[in-house]
């Protein structure tokens, strides 16, 4: 299967024609979000969206020579989304929307429109987490790096929804506080000044500017004590002693031994996979984002242009979800927020082949969104991707609490296509220098080294623009010609004359 304009457009169309009726209204009391929202039921939440990363996980051994330190790996991503999900859920009274790799994100929104209370929830979490790293994780895991966390924080409103089908059903929060929270993470623990500017005094000293023109602040050390008492101030019970036994006990219940990796000659299917049950493959990673989404989404201040975006938003999940498995045969992983996450991995072990699907793929998302969504979705006409790629040797998997389980994908190379996407522009592919190295001549020369990008970054490649160019080079070596005019008389060369037209024969002649 490859991606085909008119079908691409007559599904669109189809979408667009089976749209139910959105209904966005204010969320005004406590509610089951994931039994709440829908395609049709979206609801405008006020919130602290915090973001939870490992600032060094890049540099973590994650696929080693042996099994046995993959093995060690996983568990210990196992246990650490685990753990974390206890502390937002059990502690803090939070919703654990999913996992983007080693990155949570995490949503307060009780108690309703107390501001105060939900930026003091995403502070305080922000430094429990930091604690339990240090004195609780770190310790039961000293084969691995000292695990340092970074986190990004912001308040405010966003709209949330969800959809998908069974298993594939995600939350989703469209809006600037979504989206801030994740870009403000660089290093250590921040929060924007919306954020800051809700917390009581207590918290607000505990934080310092980092950021004057981004008005960024950061939160700087707390030691063990202080942070016992802010803790207790807001009726938060957390225990040292009891994370790690909790620790301890998920090491005992997930013996290495029973961790086991295949490979994969058929489709990876992840509604099949769990800590004992992994996938470990040749893939190609890409990542897809929507430039400008969030733009429209804070843009949007009536009901009406609400629930235009939010029906541009579904329509362009349900079609990039199509071109990613229908039409290129991948597996789409996630999605974060507006951003695709998929991997391609068949035929197995065939690096040429699959680093040339991962770039079509890229190509036919560009083509979806340039040629198909933008003309035909309200809504949508201003958007745009940036897509990133990769390949490499990686572990598919689903981690976590049972019922709760996200899809994860291990691998440097997952890391390196998310970056090449982070760090090129709307309408350009950034693929590694593994993924150029196999494309075919024609393709490459639309890819030019770009060091501020880390990559090969192509712009504006389309199909429409990728046929184009191979029309072009049919013509290469057919002789030109000159038209001179002199009154009303006509004089014709095969030398290019100045002042004289120049023209391309037709098609034949360059046969």
């Amino acid at each position: 299967m490859s991606w085909d304009l008119k079908r691409s457009t007559d599904r669109v169309e189809r979408d667009l024609d089976n749209l139910p009726e959105i209904e966005i209204k204010k969320l005004e009391r406590d509610a089951d979000l994931e039994a709440l929202l829908s395609v049709s039921v979206c609801r405008e939440i006020f919130g602290s969206h915090i973001y939870l990363d490992i600032a060094n996980f890049s540099s973590l051994p994650m696929l080693g020579d042996d099994d046995d330190s993959l093995k060690l790996f996983v568990r210990a991503v196992h246990i650490y989304q685990r753990q974390l999900a206890w502390i937002v859920e059990s502690k803090f009274d939070g919703v654990r929307v999913h996992f983007q790799g080693p990155r949570l994100h995490v949503v307060f929104y009780r108690p309703i429109d107390d501001s105060e209370e939900l930026a003091s929830k995403a502070a305080l979490l922000m430094l429990t987490v930091r604690d339990f790293l240090r004195y609780a994780f770190n310790p039961c895991f000293s084969e691995f790096e000292t695990l340092a966390l970074r986190a990004g924080a912001d308040l405010g409103d966003a709209i949330g929804t969800q959809n998908g089908m069974r298993g594939d059903r995600e939350l989703l929060f469209l809006g600037s506080p979504a989206n801030e929270a994740a870009k403000i993470i660089e290093s250590g623990l921040r929060v924007t000044a919306r954020l800051y500017d809700a917390l009581p005094e207590a918290l607000r000293n505990c934080c310092e500017f980092t950021d004057e023109d981004r008005g960024i602040y950061r939160l700087t050390g707390v030691g063990k004590d202080d942070l016992d008492q802010l803790l207790e101030d807001h009726d938060i019970t957390w225990d040292r002693e009891e994370a790690k036994k909790r620790l301890e006990s998920d090491l005992e219940s997930f013996p290495l031994d029973e961790i086991e990796f295949a490979s994969a000659t058929e489709l990876i299917d992840f509604d099949t996979l769990s800590i004992r049950s992994n996938k470990r493959v040749l893939a190609a990673s890409v990542f897809a984002d929507v430039t400008g989404f969030t733009a429209c989404v804070a843009a949007a201040s009536t009901a009406e242009a609400k629930e235009e975006v939010l029906a541009a938003f579904h329509v362009m999940r349900s079609e990039f979800t199509r071109v990613a498995t229908h039409d290129t045969n991948g597996v789409r992983v996630q999605f974060q927020g507006d951003r695709l996450q998929a991997i391609l991995h068949l035929p197995a072990d065939a690096t040429t082949q699959i680093a040339r699907k991962a770039v079509d793929l890229a190509i036919w998302l560009q083509s979806t969104m340039e040629s198909v969504l933008r003309k035909k979705v309200p809504g949508a006409a201003d958007l745009h991707i940036a897509v990133g790629v990769d390949m490499g040797e990686v572990v598919a998997t689903r981690l976590g609490v049972r019922g709760h389980r996200d899809r994860i994908v291990l691998g440097s190379s997952v890391l390196e296509a998310a970056g090449n996407e982070e760090r090129t522009s709307e309408k350009q592919i950034g693929i590694s220098s593994a993924i150029y190295d196999e494309l075919d001549a024609d393709v490459k020369e639309h890819f030019a080294w770009a060091p501020s990008s880390k990559c090969y970054v192509a712009s504006n490649l389309t199909v429409a623009a990728l046929e184009r160019k191979r029309e072009a080079s049919k013509y290469v070596g057919a002789p030109t010609v000159s038209v001179i005019s002199s009154g009303s008389a006509y004089r014709v060369t095969r030398e290019e004359v100045r002042g004289g037209t120049t023209i391309i024969p037709p098609k034949s002649y360059g046969v």
